[in-house]
């Protein structure tokens, strides 16, 4: 279970949370997957989302010696096909190919992704005005989310992984860097509420249960592969929006409490 961000005990403006290889591997998939939503729909029109179908597979392969090429790599929580995995520098230079091709379109489009269309909502109910807003702020909106997630995938694959399935590694973001992380998180959570459809606080919390008694039967040494792909890809997902979610309400207490801080120093 990933430790949640907290203060660094060295006071050197940073905030720091463990998360396992694991963790960090499905945060970074989702990551992807939210960029190539980002960047598929009326804006990718010549095949640049694929470049990202690589990124949604293993990033620490290269890295990682405990998977031999004949072991599979994880189950994707996104339903995309398996492929060879590109280490880290692929998936960074990926993400940047897909920015690039953002700004090479002319006329944006309201998305028809349900998805894409909780990250970019229109502006107003005047279909008129929704789309001459859209006009002049689309492409800007759809970089600044892809930057925020190329800044969080870069921080999780900053350390080496691990042999060790639950060793907690450092996920270090400093506080000029809080902002932005914690907004892509919050877009990779709006992704994945979308996918599960959770409309209301309390198919939240039938996830959250949902997701305990799978953990609870795995505990009773329940094979994961006894799951249905849709199960356990429910699973996979629910773990996920808990985690991102996590996260994200730890790294705003952190820099909350900074902001006390200040306020106090300053007699506020």
């Amino acid at each position: 279970m990933a430790q949640p961000f907290a203060l660094s005990p060295l006071s050197d403006g940073t905030y720091i949370a463990y998360l396992t290889t694991g963790e960090r591997l499905f945060l970074v998939r989702a990551a992807a997957d939210v960029v190539e939503l980002l960047g598929e729909e009326d804006t990718l029109s010549y095949g640049e989302s694929e470049l990202l179908e690589d990124t949604i597979e293993d990033p620490f392969a290269e890295f990682d010696g405990r998977r031999t090429s004949q072991q599979a790599p994880p189950p994707d929580p996104f339903g995309q096909a398996d492929q060879t995995s590109p280490g880290a520098e692929t998936i960074a230079e990926n993400l940047e190919r897909v920015l690039e091709a953002l700004n090479t379109q002319d006329v944006p489009l309201a998305p028809t992704d349900p998805a894409v269309r909780r990250l970019l909502p229109d502006a107003s109910l005047d279909p008129e005005v929704a789309a001459e807003f859209r006009k002049f702020t689309d492409f800007d909106l759809r970089e600044q989310k892809v930057q925020r997630l190329l800044m969080l995938s870069g921080l999780l694959t900053e350390v080496d992984p691990s042999s060790d399935d639950n060793e907690h590694l450092p996920l270090v973001v400093r506080s000029d860097e809080a902002e932005a992380i914690s907004a892509a998180l919050g877009d990779i959570r709006l992704v994945l509420g979308e996918r599960l459809d959770l409309r209301f606080d309390e198919d939240s919390e039938l996830l959250h249960n949902f997701v305990m008694s799978i953990q609870q039967e795995m505990l009773e040494d329940r094979d994961e592969d006894d799951l249905d792909e849709e199960t356990e890809r429910r699973y996979i997902m629910g773990i996920l929006f808990e985690l991102a979610g996590y996260l994200q309400e730890s790294l705003v207490e952190c820099m909350l409490d900074d902001l006390r801080a200040k306020r106090g120093a300053q007699g506020l």
